[in-house]
């Protein structure tokens, strides 16, 4: 599947789980300079990033926090949309910022994560080499000469095992928070790859389906990414609150600017 169908599939799934009579109070966590998830009805935008770069590129937003997503303790049950997209990869403990976001959504609100696959072959990949690989490709393959450069992705991606799909599952459940609807599909720079570098696709093709035949079965096997929409399906527990609340949760620095 490519992404603007596994976008508009989520975008299906997401519009029941928003408010319909007021204005919807949406948080992009890790948001930076673009969104993914354009939502059609009036809403109030917060994006949190950790890249001064990004968001003073940022033209949406009503406001802007200087943040770190893994140490945020933003007010509890404030967001009835949590959009974390191409985050959870970059992160080194993304457990906790799922905790922390799952604490500030409200009862009934959704949380949209979308991230590479980790057991795709592009994510196997992306873990077993160094950042200059992935420097080189976005420069080489997809034409982004500003990559590597500050605030420009591609950014370091540690990929670790808490952001694997069967973990973040697990630890929605713990969280209470429900499936609403999870997609696969081919990444842009897999896309790319196929497009500017046909003979280098040809020879990455096979190997991704032999991988995907074995890491993922109930996907199709060349797909390398994921978009989960969780529901909170009642308000935060008492013990998500307190390990966000550990003196190793609080933010590093905040500054928060109206756009």
């Amino acid at each position: 599947m490519l992404q603007s169908k596994a976008l508009d599939s989520t975008m299906r799934a997401l519009r029941p789980c928003l408010p319909q009579s007021r204005p919807v109070e949406v948080l992009e966590a890790g948001g930076g300079s673009f969104t993914h998830i354009r939502i059609d009805r009036q809403a109030e935008v917060t994006v949190l990033d950790i890249s001064p770069e990004q968001l003073a590129r940022n033209e949406y937003a009503n406001e802007r926090i200087l943040g770190d997503l893994e140490a945020y303790d933003g007010q509890e049950g404030r967001f009835d949309l949590i959009v974390c997209y191409d985050v959870v990869e970059h992160l080194n403990r993304p457990r906790q910022a799922l905790v922390n976001m799952a604490r500030m959504l409200a009862s009934g609100g959704a949380l949209v994560i979308g991230c590479p696959n980790r057991a795709s072959l592009k994510g196997i990949v992306t873990r077993y080499t160094p950042h200059w690989f992935h420097v080189w490709y976005y420069r080489s393959v997809r034409g982004c000469q500003d990559a590597g450069l500050p605030g420009h992705a591609p950014f370091p991606a540690p990929m670790k095992p808490e952001m694997g799909l069967r973990q973040m599952l697990e630890t929605a459940r713990e969280l209470e928070l429900e499936v609403v609807s999870q997609q696969h599909y081919v990444s842009e720079s897999v896309e790319d790859l196929r497009t500017r570098r046909p003979w280098l696709h040809a020879l990455y093709a096979p190997f991704a389906s032999l991988v995907g035949a074995l890491t993922l079965p109930w996907a199709d096997r060349l797909d390398t990414d994921i978009i989960l929409v969780l529901r909170r399906t009642a308000p935060a527990r008492a013990g998500a609150r307190d390990a966000a609340a550990t003196p190793a949760g609080r933010m590093r620095q905040t500054i928060s600017a109206s756009a």
